[in-house]
This record gives C-alpha cells, structure tokens and sequence, in this order.
C-alpha cells in the first residue's frame, strides 16, 4: 500500500504548493501521467483484471470477439500491435480516462489540483484501476453537462453515444438531458432524502424495480439484476454496504450545505451538484440492493470530486477549508484500501 500512500502525498503536497496556474497545469498533465503508469504497469492485483486479461487472450488469439463492447476488441487489438500485451490494454483505458478528465480540470477548473487528488482517493481505484471501460465511459458524462447547460443536445448526445461505446451503463445518462432543465430547491431536495431514508428502513423497493426492468427491458435485464441480488444473498457486499449506506447519507448531505451556501453561482458546478444528489438519492431508494445501487451511484457520483473543493471557498480561513479537503481526501483513501479493500497492494506485471 506505500506505493498508492506516496502519490496521495505527492499530489497533496503539490494542491497545498502550487499556486501558479500555469505550473498547476504542468503539475496536472505530470500527475496524470504518473496515474496512467500506475495503472498499466500493475499485475494481479483487482478482481477484474483476470477476466479482462482472459478476454483480451480470447480476441488475440481469434477465438471471440469478446462478451464486452465492440471497442474493447478494437483497444485490444491495437494494444497487441503496438505493445505486444495486456498491459497495453490498461494503458489505452487510463489514457482514455485521464486525458478528458485532464482537459476538464484545465479549461473549466484551473487546474485544480484539489479535483485530482479527490479523483485518486476514491474513483481512480474503483474505475481506472478496476471498472476500466466504465472508466473511459464516464468521462463522457462529465463532459456532456456543459452541452446541457449550452442546450445543445445533438453534441449532448454525441457524448453520450461516445461513452456508451466504451459502457452501454452510460446511456443511461440520455434522460438528464431533460432533468437537469429544471432544478429542485435545496428544501424539496432535503425533504426528498428524508422520504429516501424512510422508505429504504421501511420498504424493500428492489421488487418494484426488478418488476419495472422486467417489463422494460426482457429477460436479460432482469437475469443481470437478479444475479446481483443471489451475490448479495450469498454474503458478497455485505461488508462494504453499512460503509456506503453511511458516506452516502454523509455525501448528501454536504451536496445539501453546498447548495444552499453557493446559491447557483456556477451553472457548471450547479449542474455536477444536481447529477450528484440524484445518484446518491437513487442508492438510498435501492440500498437493499447495495450492488445495483451503488453501481448508478459510482457513475453519477464522480462529480463531487469538483466541488469538495469549493469548501476551501466557503470555510475561512482558507487554511481550514484546504485542511478539511484533504481530511475527506484521506478517509476515502483510507476506506478504499482497507475497509473496502477495491485494491492489493501494489505488485507490477513483472513480477
């Protein structure tokens, strides 16, 4: 675990440091390149890697064209020519992953280093470290708010039918489209929570959805949701659910506080902060299914990594705001690697 504890220093340090913007930036694109190394250099060391290595062996040697989308087999080919190895594969994805992300943090937040130190303590090792292709999907998502909030839905949609290229999940998106045309008050909001919290005590709402799916989308829909629920059954996530049930009410509630203390001030931020409450208020609601749930909450919940920040505005002195930031940094890394335990420790292909 040193080696993932030594690059949350490193791009800590550089968030309290560096205060030029122009050197931000070159810090940003440096750590960025560090993350993609990180990624692709590593062995065995997360539940899905064998099974995408066994993929990736399968198309290589022409048996399938694989069971994952179409650009999985396109990445692997050209990860064959031009590395001769899986790893190429790792690399491609975190490329896809950090490059977009890079761009956003540049052109809409500063270089905020703040923003990628968030993005590693948590959502580098539950998507570029494990849920690759999800990983370079969700990009996508975070680029086409700023499309919702220009009301161009053609390119809105462009990105959308991008993302889905690398995770069909992300389709799933296409409706905020018309959802984020409207907000709620911070007040509807809290009381929409207080229902979900009730509800997910008192009901148990995966029958309804299982139902509903099953009506919408035929039998292999509901066969996926249903074998998440025999895992779960099983014993599988049962360790990890009270922790999510708790950052989940936590996350929320801080949305909330941002609401109401920066009042609409950025469209962009407003809209991150929209697509974040409904993703976490969607994991209350399911709760009972804590795989399911938190599947849709990892997907949406990616845009608190860029208002966390804005605590170092909101709380003065600026020393307090930036102290507290990296608290909430250093629990979610804390509880990736060892409540939840997404990651081995480090160990590369090498050996």
């Amino acid at each position: 675990m040193a080696v993932y504890i030594i690059i949350f220093i490193l791009i800590a340090w550089s968030a309290i440091a560096v205060k030029d913007t122009g050197k931000k930036k070159v810090v940003l694109i440096l750590e960025a390149f560090i993350l993609c190394v990180l990624a692709s250099a590593r062995g065995e060391i997360d539940a899905d890697i064998l099974q995408y290595n066994t993929v990736y062996d399968n198309i290589i040697s022409q048996y399938t064209t694989g069971s994952f989308e179409f650009s999985f087999m396109v990445i692997s080919k050209i990860s064959y020519y031009l590395f001769h190895s899986f790893q190429g594969v790792l690399f491609i994805y975190a490329a896809l992953s950090l490059i977009p992300l890079t761009y956003i943090i540049i052109k809409y937040w500063k270089a905020d280093l703040w923003v990628l130190l968030l993005y590693y303590s948590f959502f580098f090792f539950l998507h570029t470290m494990t849920q690759i292709r999800l990983s370079a999907a969700i990009v996508y998502l975070l680029l086409s708010v700023r499309f919702i909030i220009e009301k161009k839905p053609l390119r809105f949609l462009l990105c959308i039918l991008i993302g889905g290229c690398f995770h069909q999940t992300i389709l799933l998106f296409a409706p905020f489209y018309f959802i984020l045309r409207r907000s709620l008050s911070v007040r509807v909001q809290a009381i929409g929570v207080l229902i979900a919290v009730i509800l997910s005590l008192t009901t148990h709402l995966s029958t309804l959805l299982f139902t509903l799916v099953s009506e919408l989308s035929g039998n292999a829909m509901i066969s996926k949701l249903m074998m998440h629920k025999a895992t779960l059954d099983g014993g599988v996530g049962a360790r990890t659910a009270s922790y999510y049930y708790i950052m989940a009410l936590l996350k929320i509630i801080f949305n909330l506080f941002l609401q109401y203390h920066l009042k609409n001030k950025d469209r962009l931020l407003s809209a991150y902060l929209q697509i974040h409450y409904y993703g976490y208020l969607i994991y209350l609601l399911f709760s009972d299914i804590h795989l399911v749930a938190a599947r849709i909450t990892e997907l949406l919940g990616i845009t608190e990594i860029f208002f966390i920040p804005y605590l170092i505005q909101v709380i003065k002195p600026k020393y307090i705001g930036e102290s507290l930031v990296l608290l909430i940094a250093a629990g979610q890394l804390i509880v990736t690697l060892y409540l939840v335990g997404f990651i081995q420790p480090y160990k590369t292909f090498l050996f």
